[in-house]
């Protein structure tokens, strides 16, 4: 065909792609290479010329994600992609995809299906048929590496296939049993700091997986720890610092909506020691902004007046503080505060500590009079109410926000709507 060093692809499908966007796996990040549209002949081509060994993203679809992983080493490829018909590949050319595309295809299904049966040992609902099933599918696991392996012994995705291979213990065993063995001999056969692997999807699967999936933590009491526990192990294995400190930045944000707790340990514990260069990398505002504050975390201590009085919210003496941040501009909040009067009525072990987020004074000064058992203040910037140190302090999104607080000024919950402060107000005195 008369090409040198290029990747040309063609997408066969009903429905036009015209655009696709090619990434190098680097570590745990895809780094942005080029955007290309098809050409004349519907290929999308890249000079892959000068570009390091290792593996490649070709992503064609940015709505469903629907990507193409290949090999790059010095050569040519050719492939015909149909999304149409079990996303199925063509190597047309290319001695390493050749045997690296239909290796990790097949990989793929059987570890998803092994997978499968290990939620199954993990609930404690595996059959004696699973059992079977189990057995057979471990077997086509091991003749699948020992086939690609040596099929692949002349090319360089031999170490990707080496390492490609998964753990799995005796079906036999106890669920605690089974998962403890998986984790303690997780790494044993995989080489964490090849350069070809830190160039290749495996690093970050393996070690996504290690931490996440393989048999969570459940309880909320130690589950932050047991977090913390898999990442250290993981972090002591990587020799390599700059993959260390991309694995922890990729983990922070991997965290936020897994245990918010985790993320901020780990910026505590990692991202706070890395150099300046290496912090930049990420928005750390935009994370602990996406983070807030968490339950079990001290609220941070302010100081605040109603006009009259000044007070410190480490100085107020209560069993429980509901803290409430509301606008008296804010239709939400209007029709909250007086539903959270009737709720707090009678409530002895409580005090409800409402601060104003205000524009200006004059309809605060209004409205906060109809809640005289509260205890009030008002921080106010007539530019901008939300640009004030105690928004950023609360990572305040909107009004009302609420906040639990025991005597400790520990954070019980956040309740998102006065249905939910309600609920949880019901059931600490139903402990009491």
């Amino acid at each position: 065909m008369g090409f040198a060093q290029v990747f040309k692809a063609k997408i066969h499908s009903s429905v036009p792609y015209t655009w696709s966007i090619l990434y190098q796996i680097k570590d745990f990040k895809n780094v942005y290479i080029e955007n290309k549209q098809p050409d004349s002949l519907g290929y999308f081509v890249y000079d892959m010329k000068g570009k390091l060994p290792g593996e490649y993203v070709l992503l064609y679809d940015t709505t469903q994600q629907k990507k193409v992983y290949f090999f790059y080493n010095n050569e040519d490829i050719l492939l015909d992609i149909y999304p149409e018909e079990n996303h199925k590949i063509e190597i047309k050319k290319s001695k390493e995809n050749k045997v690296y595309l239909p290796y990790l295809g097949k990989r793929d299904y059987i570890v998803s299906v092994l997978d499968k049966f290990e939620k199954q040992i993990e609930e404690n609902k595996i059959t004696y048929p699973d059992r079977v099933i189990f057995k057979d599918f471990k077997k086509n696991l091991k003749a699948l590496q020992k086939e690609y392996t040596a099929k692949s012994r002349s090319l360089l995705v031999n170490r990707l296939i080496k390492n490609g291979n998964e753990y799995y213990p005796d079906i036999s065993l106890d669920p605690e049993s089974y998962f403890n063995d998986k984790l303690s001999r997780y790494f044993e056969n995989f080489d964490i700091n090849d350069s070809i692997v830190a160039r290749s999807h495996l690093l970050s699967e393996k070690v996504y997986k290690y931490i996440f999936q393989i048999h969570p933590p459940v309880d909320p009491a130690t589950a932050k720890d047991e977090y913390l526990e898999r990442v250290r192990k993981v972090w002591y294995l990587i020799k390599n610092e700059k993959i260390k400190q991309d694995m922890i930045l990729s983990l922070i944000g991997a965290f936020v909506n897994v245990n918010g707790q985790v993320s901020k340990a780990l910026i505590e514990k990692y991202y706070n020691n890395f150099p300046p260069e290496v912090k930049s990398q990420i928005n750390i505002r935009n994370i602990l902004n996406e983070i807030g504050l968490i339950e079990g975390e001290t609220a941070p201590d302010f100081e605040f007046t109603d006009l009259n009085h000044k007070y410190k919210l480490s100085g107020i003496q209560s069993d429980k503080i509901l803290l409430v941040f509301w606008s008296a501009t804010c239709p939400h909040c209007l029709k909250a505060m007086p539903e959270i009067q009737k709720i707090m009525k009678d409530k002895k072990d409580w005090k409800v500590v409402a601060i104003g987020l205000e524009g200006n004074k004059t309809d605060w000064l209004r409205e906060h009079y109809f809640y005289p058992e509260f205890i009030h203040g008002i921080f106010l910037n007539p530019e901008n109410k939300w640009d004030q140190e105690i928004v950023k302090k609360y990572y305040i999104n909107s009004t009302p926000s609420f906040f639990v607080l025991d005597k400790d000024k520990k954070i019980i919950a956040k309740p998102y709507e006065v249905e939910d402060v309600k609920k949880l107000v019901e059931k600490l005195e139903n402990k009491n």
